[in-house]
C-alpha cells in the first residue's frame, strides 16, 4: 500500500474508534439533560420581547428536532470521526513522509493539532461570540471533557494503530493483486 494511503487508513480507523467512544459518550451522558439544555440554548437565543407562546413553539420546535437528532447521532458521530480520521491520517502520513518524523511522533502531532483544531480552537470562538451559550452548555456536563475527550482518544488510537501491530496491519501492508 503507498505510504499516504497507510496513514490514512490509520486515521479512519483511529477516526472509528473515536467515532464509537464518542457516541456512546453522548448517549450516556449528553442525551439525559439533552432537552433541558436544549430549552435554556433556545430560551437564552431568542430575543426577549417573544411573547410566551411563541417562545413555546420554537422551544417545542427544536426539542423535536432533537429528539430525532438523538437516534441519528450514535451513527452519525461514527460517519464524521471516521471521515475526521481519514483527514488527520493525511496529515499524519504529510508529517512522517514530508517531515521524516518518525512514525509515533507524526501520530502524536496529528492527534494534538485534531486537538487544536476541532476542540480548543471552536469553544474558544463559541465563547468569545456566545459567552451565554457556553455557560449553560457548561451548566449540563463538563466543556473541558467535552473538548479534550474527541481529541485524546483519537491521539490514543492513532498512536496505538501506528505503532504496534495488530489485525489492521494486514490491511495497512497489503499488496494488490496481480490478475
Amino acid at each position: 500500500m503507498a505510504s499516504y494511503e497507510k496513514h490514512i487508513l490509520h486515521g479512519v480507523l483511529a477516526g472509528f474508534i473515536t467515532g464509537i467512544a464518542v457516541g456512546v459518550l453522548v448517549l450516556i451522558i449528553v442525551t439525559p439533560s439533552l432537552e433541558d439544555m436544549v430549552r435554556d440554548i433556545v430560551i437564552h437565543s431568542l430575543p426577549r420581547d417573544l411573547p410566551p407562546s411563541a417562545v413555546e413553539e420554537v422551544v417545542r420546535s427544536a426539542l423535536g428536532i432533537t429528539r430525532v437528532a438523538v437516534f441519528i447521532a450514535p451513527v452519525a458521530e461514527v460517519i464524521q470521526y471516521v471521515l475526521i480520521g481519514a483527514v488527520f491520517g493525511l496529515v499524519k502520513g504529510v508529517f512522517r513522509v514530508k517531515l521524516k518524523l518518525d512514525e509515533v511522533t507524526s501520530a502524536i502531532t496529528a492527534g494534538v493539532l485534531h486537538i487544536l483544531l476541532l476542540g480548543i480552537l471552536p469553544i474558544l470562538i463559541l465563547f468569545t461570540l456566545y459567552t451565554e451559550i457556553v455557560e449553560v452548555i457548561s451548566k449540563y456536563f463538563n466543556l473541558h471533557l467535552a473538548v479534550a475527550v474527541p481529541g485524546v482518544v483519537f491521539t490514543l488510537a492513532i498512536v496505538l494503530i501506528s505503532s504496534l501491530r495488530g489485525p489492521w496491519t494486514k490491511l495497512t501492508e497489503a499488496r494488490p493483486r496481480e490478475v
